[in-house]
């Protein structure tokens, strides 16, 4: 997706009080770093999105800031209520899983989380952040972390 089409969505989002699921599996924002800033600029401004899938977006180094931009959309919109980040290769990213705890205590609309196949095994203490989030956060009704590389030693 080019620079011109996300900003053609993201116009889109900030006027269209209609659409509750929004897909966005696969499409290379890694590209340019520009991309979800565009795009998260019309997502904190639409009333309408329940539904937000960003899985399979493969985040490399040089785009990090895609979650802070995200994240800080999570923030500002109150009608997501499912988000998908599957495969986002969000475990490189430690410093910004603690981002999204923080952000999830205080959200009172998401009730879906899917982190799956992110490799958070890698990530220390990764059950006690869970943990914290669903003890703080009494929305999230469904939570997958399927295919992280979880292992249980007994």
């Amino acid at each position: 997706m080019n620079l011109n089409s996300l900003n053609y969505l993201s116009e889109l989002l900030k006027n269209n009080n209609n659409l509750k699921k929004l897909i966005l599996k696969n499409i290379y924002f890694k590209k340019d770093p520009k991309s979800m800033k565009i795009l998260t600029e019309g997502l904190t401004k639409n009333n309408s999105i329940e539904y937000l899938d960003l899985s399979y977006n493969y985040i490399s180094n040089h785009d990090i800031e895609f979650f802070d931009y995200l994240f800080e959309a999570i923030k500002v919109n109150k009608t997501i209520k499912s988000l998908d980040l599957s495969f986002t290769n969000f475990y490189k990213y430690k410093n910004k899983f603690y981002l999204l705890k923080e952000i999830l205590i205080s959200n009172s609309t998401l009730e879906t989380l899917i982190i799956s196949k992110n490799y958070l095994y890698e990530i220390d203490h990764i059950f006690i952040f869970i943990a914290d989030i669903i003890r703080s956060n009494k929305h999230i009704k469904y939570l997958n972390l399927s295919d992280n590389g979880f292992s249980l030693q007994l």
